[in-house]
């Protein structure tokens, strides 16, 4: 092994010494430098201080003004929910107390909870063998429930006392849901079927307390426009002292059976009654003319019912014709027939009856009528003789005499005599 000369030992000496020199000094000017700070601020604070203590207290007494009256504060009542954990032999028996008030504050634009109908804390807890826990409460359980720009204030009382007990299984009966309402049907029968037994777990000490016959009730089942059977679940109504107990189901399965009493008769020969405006001239037919209508009742109603009882209107219009409409069907009296239903709907094809041709004649008796003659308008007054007509003289010349006339002869028996000539 090589011994270090005598020049290597002396720069590892000096290299030594400068670097505690530079420390020394090093040290010595941060103690300089902090001192001279602390004599600055010290000084500082001395100079004017009375202003400087009455500023404080006025920004302290505004801090607390503004936070006590310009924010809203409310106080909520909140649940105590506590969810066991892991499995465990254990449940919960009791939570005291039950709820805790607490206070919030805030700028209230909207509510201050997320949700205001049944404000509830889930505690989750777990079984560690003892038989009672006390739990304290906090400000960050609560974080979850209120806004982003509400604060909890205070938690009164801040700590709850959680009691075990130990677990059990029983079962109950269920009885049988009631109904509410009436049907669209009115004569009908009703059958329900339902599960009739569940299982309840919980504490042994809360079990005990319901006695083996015990029935829980089941909320009712609402029939208003049902008019056939079906199928639905229903919940069911927790006792008292059960917010511990867990059930099997909280809803069962229930089939309702609806069935129709009625009788369907159909009631022949219900003639059309067709229904025009006023003024209206027309005469109108429908076809068919009669009509087979359905109805749906009591035996001991329908018993009574005949075509007499039966209408069907029909309305017509000159310009819709033809064309085939619905008759509106309908019972009389109503009242004394009113739990009786037609069934269907009644369609007639209306139309304008068109007036009858005359009959054609036989040809004989028309030629007959073409050849008899004619009657005279007025056969009382008897037609005047034809008079012949009487030639005119021939013309004389001035100088010529006249010729005188020729003796008439005289008038056979047989003949007429003859007429005068005019003058």
């Amino acid at each position: 092994m090589k011994t270090p000369s005598a020049l290597q030992t002396f720069f590892e000496n000096a290299k030594t010494q400068a670097l505690s020199a530079i420390e020394t000094l090093a040290d010595a000017d941060y103690r300089r430098f902090f001192r001279r700070r602390w004599i600055f601020l010290l000084s500082y604070l001395r100079r004017d201080k009375w202003p400087k203590i009455a500023c404080l207290v006025l920004a302290a007494f505004a801090f607390y003004y503004i936070r006590l009256n310009v924010l809203d504060s409310a106080q909520f009542n909140v649940a105590i929910k506590p969810v066991l954990s892991g499995e465990s032999p254990y449940s919960i028996l009791e939570t005291a107390p039950a709820s805790v008030m607490v206070k919030v504050r805030g700028q209230f634009q909207h509510a201050p909870f997320k949700t205001q109908e049944g404000l509830q804390l889930q505690l989750p807890v777990k079984y560690k063998g003892n038989k009672t826990v006390d739990i304290r409460l906090n400000r960050r359980m609560f974080m979850d429930l209120v806004e982003r720009d509400v604060s909890i204030v205070d938690i009164d009382p801040d700590s709850v006392k959680i009691t075990f007990d130990e677990d059990t299984t029983k079962k109950f009966l269920v009885s049988k849901p009631e109904t509410v309402n009436e049907p669209v049907l009115q004569n009908y029968t009703l059958d329900i079927q339902w599960e009739k037994e569940i299982e309840v777990s919980g504490p042994q000490s809360v079990l005990e307390n319901y006695p083996a016959d015990y029935t829980f009730k089941t909320a009712p089942v609402e029939l208003a426009g049902r008019s056939r059977s079906f199928s639905e679940e229903v919940a069911i109504i927790r006792g008292p002292n059960t917010e511990n107990l867990k059930f099997s189901k909280e809803k069962i399965p229930v089939k309702v059976f609806l069935e129709d009493t009625r009788v369907e008769r159909r009631i022949d020969g219900v003639t059309f009654l067709l229904a025009a405006a006023s003024g209206d001239g027309n005469r109108y037919v429908s076809d068919p003319a009669e009509i087979s209508v359905s109805l749906k009742g009591r035996e001991e109603s329908l018993n009574d019912i005949s075509a007499s009882n039966i209408f069907a209107i029909v309305e017509c219009h000159p310009d819709r014709v033809p064309e085939e409409r619905t008759a509106f069907v309908g019972l009389r009296p109503r009242e004394q027939f009113s739990d009786v239903e037609i069934v269907g709907e009644y369609k007639a094809t209306i139309s304008i009856e068109q007036p009858p041709e005359p009959e054609p004649q036989d040809n004989a008796e028309v030629q007959e009528a073409l050849e008899a003659p004619e009657v005279p308008e007025n056969p009382e007054t008897p037609e005047k003789p034809d008079v012949p007509e009487v030639p005119e003289a021939p013309e004389t010349p001035p100088d010529e005499p006249a010729a005188e006339p020729a003796a008439a002869e005289p008038a056979t028996a047989d003949e007429p005599p003859p007429p005068e000539a005019p003058q």
